[in-house]
């Protein structure tokens, strides 16, 4: 476990700035002193309590009513502090059940809970996605799920209650449609989370494909009642496709938060590819192909500056081979996966779900973990040419002097389970990311990250000026000796696949002892504060 360090005794500690109640430190954790080799995983899923399997329907080809998304689209999870103790909570959908939810009592212990005595009863209702944000600035994250029958929405009461407004909230307007996630940003600048729902479609009963598309909803959030504005992304008789996956980032760097959506099915007939949306401000928005509006049978989305020139890339899972989009800046986007086709794909064409960025080794520089995973309702051939095969490890891959490298098998995470989706979160509070997943046929895992001695700082944003608290969207700039230029923005949502993460950002720094941080809010205000120590979690307060 790590253990808290402070100046030898003796040693005055050197003095810092003031930052007022602006910002507060954390108390400094030393995981390890050694070298800044990548750190190792170890199964800690039956030991930390989290212990349930998947129990799924026979696949009939939809006699018993159930379809190929249904099936396909199980094992989204949220990962958040829904009762406020510094511990992340895990809550994971289930095929027409209620959610299973664990509670943390410490660092990588859970207790599961039964989620009807706590206010959450999804039972009957085929669930496909989480979020946790926090809609009304309360300082509770509330929970969101997209279902097979629309958006259900739970006010966070605390103390671990929730209540469905699913109705009061406006979120109704969605029932009818398969909603495989959904991803918030501060859209309007007025201070509080906006979400934007992805409607997939009912799916095909059969093996054939079908392309009876459900519409995507865009939301204005006023004071926890959402109203609709979709018609600010699409003309009422355009296409959004089969939308899979989605997040909000800012691609040109104007403060406003700009939209991609992945879409399933891209290109077969007349079906739209992955679309990219400018946000121009007022509820406006335009969509430009400028490298992004790829046609591929997209499941996941992963938002990252993998290369640290201080942009959001992208990285598009598929049925094939997979997209990496390089931000050029300007909303122009170049596909560099072509010099790396075994990059996520491999000889066998192997079908890729979740993807997520994560730095790993915490040297200021991103790797890329993508889950794979067989698909039960195709035979031997999958979609687009690929081989179905019965098992298709996960991946890891980073960055080399000579290029991209798989090294998942060399860290224990190589799971040839039928993965759906993946997540990073530093679990035990240790400044290294856990690696979580969920299969199809044997449920979650988590991966408990090694560590390093190698420098990081988890930031935690307070913005009290509106109901976006956790200051979603909000970018955060790290620069200091020893470390490259490290960019995050807090995501919440259009993570993955089917899930969403914890609203905070954590940035890995290599060697550099402290660091220069500078806070982009929502609303386009910086601020900067120097000479961070680094190593341990900040709250930053607005």
């Amino acid at each position: 476990m790590p253990s808290s360090a402070g100046p030898p005794p003796g040693v005055p500690p050197t003095p810092l700035p003031s930052w007022g109640d602006r910002l507060t430190l954390g108390q400094e954790v030393v995981c390890s002193e050694s070298g800044d080799a990548l750190p190792g995983y170890q199964d800690v899923t039956e030991a930390m309590g989290v212990d349930f399997e998947p129990v799924l329907p026979e696949w009939d080809e939809g006699d018993n009513g159930v379809t190929s998304i249904m099936l396909e689209g199980v094992g989204g999870f949220g990962v958040a502090d829904l009762d406020g103790d510094g511990w992340l909570d895990l809550v994971f959908t289930s095929f027409a059940d209620v959610p299973k939810v664990y509670r943390a009592t410490g660092p990588l212990r859970y207790e599961p809970v039964l989620p009807q005595d706590h206010g959450i009863d999804n039972a009957g209702v085929h669930t496909n996605a989480v979020t946790a944000v926090d809609v009304d600035g309360d300082g509770d994250l509330d929970l969101q799920f997209g279902t097979v029958d629309g958006v259900r929405a739970y006010r966070n009461e605390g103390d671990f209650v929730f209540t469905d407004v699913t109705a009061a909230s406006g979120m109704d307007v969605t029932a009818g449609n398969n909603v495989l996630g959904l991803a918030w940003a501060d859209v309007d600048v007025d201070g509080d989370p906006d979400p934007y729902v992805l409607g997939y479609g009912p799916g095909s009963p059969g093996p054939g494909l079908t392309f009876e598309n459900d519409p995507d909803f865009l939301f204005e959030n006023d004071d926890g009642t959402f109203i609709e504005r979709t018609g600010a992304i699409l003309p009422p008789d355009a296409s959004n496709g089969q939308s899979f996956g989605g997040g909000w980032f800012d691609g040109d760097g104007d403060g406003l938060m700009d939209l991609y959506v992945v879409n399933d099915n891209g290109g077969f007939d007349g079906n739209p590819g992955n679309l990219y949306f400018r946000n121009l401000g007022g509820w406006v928005f335009e969509n430009l192909d400028l490298g992004a509006d790829v046609a591929m049978l997209a499941m996941g989305l992963a938002l990252g500056d993998m290369d640290n020139d201080g942009d959001i890339d992208a990285h598009i899972s598929n049925a094939g081979p997979t997209v990496l989009l390089r931000n050029e800046g300007e909303h122009l986007f170049t596909d560099v996966s072509l010099p790396l086709r075994d990059f996520s794909d491999g000889s066998a064409g192997d079908i890729s779900w979740g993807t997520t960025f994560v730095d790993v080794d915490n040297d200021g520089v991103l790797e890329l973990m993508t889950a794979f995973g067989h698909m039960p309702t195709k035979e031997g051939q999958g979609p687009n040419q690929t081989q179905n095969r019965e098992a298709m490890p996960d991946q890891l891959w980073t960055q080399t002097p000579d290029g991209w490298r798989d090294v998942a098998s060399d860290l224990g995470v190589a799971d040839p389970a039928w993965s759906r989706t993946v997540l990073a979160e530093d679990l035990d509070r240790d400044g290294f990311a856990e690696l979580i997943t969920w299969s199809l046929n044997a449920g979650p895992r988590v991966h408990r990250s090694g560590c390093n001695g190698n420098a990081w700082l988890r930031v935690h944003l307070e913005d009290t000026r509106g109901a976006n608290l956790a200051a979603i969207g909000a970018r955060i700039e790290a620069v200091g000796d020893g470390t490259p230029f490290v960019v995050m923005e807090v995501q919440a949502g259009g993570e993955g696949t089917l899930s969403g993460g914890a609203p905070e950002a954590r940035l890995g720094l290599a060697q550099a002892d402290e660091v220069d941080l500078t806070v982009r809010w929502p609303d386009g205000e910086t601020e900067t504060f120097e000479r961070v120590p680094t190593r341990r979690s900040v709250t930053i307060r607005r």
